[in-house]
């Protein structure tokens, strides 16, 4: 589990490898995953919830391991035309004031299966031990409210689909 930053869009991420399970398994334990998270976070103190809080910013705090890593850090705000470079101690400032109610509800509804403004996208490569989903179990998924799309090759799907720009602010 982690955050992603890709091309300025923020996105939480689970990736699993398994030669045992199918992928509709590892979905569907992904997401009991995030249900009984949900329950831990709801039984959470109030002292625990500070204790992640901290314990959060102190890792985004962290001073740089090398020059690489400083440039990288300064470099991605010049690319990104965000010329921020005090986001870290902005963040934590966040993270800070965010209560635990707050996180819950944002939680709930945006990564929680079933949350109202939820994005999911799973990408599955089937193994040579994995059959296809045969066409009841597309149904069945589809059923789900999942959107299935079967892709041949993936520079040709990527050709296809529509672009969203980063976000950058005006000069």
């Amino acid at each position: 589990c982690g955050m992603r930053l890709t091309h300025g869009v923020l996105g939480f991420c689970v990736s699993v490898v398994s030669a045992k399970y199918s992928p509709e398994h590892i979905r569907s334990r992904i997401d009991a995953f995030l249900k009984s998270f949900l329950q831990d976070l709801e039984g959470m103190t109030d002292a625990t919830w500070q204790e992640h809080k901290d314990a959060c910013c102190q890792i985004i705090l962290q001073k740089d391991k090398n020059l690489t890593d400083e440039s990288e850090r300064h470099w991605d705000q010049i690319w990104t035309r965000q010329y921020d470079f005090h986001t870290a101690r902005k963040v934590t400032g966040g993270i800070q004031k965010m209560s635990k109610d707050a996180f819950v509800e944002w939680f709930k509804s945006r990564i929680c299966p079933g949350g109202t403004f939820r994005r999911h996208l799973s990408a599955c490569v089937y193994g040579i031990q994995q059959p296809l989903p045969g066409e009841e179990e597309l149904k069945e998924l589809q059923a789900q409210g999942v959107e299935v799309v079967h892709v041949e090759s993936l520079l040709d799907w990527a050709e296809k689909q529509e672009r969203y720009n980063t976000v950058q602010r005006s000069p």
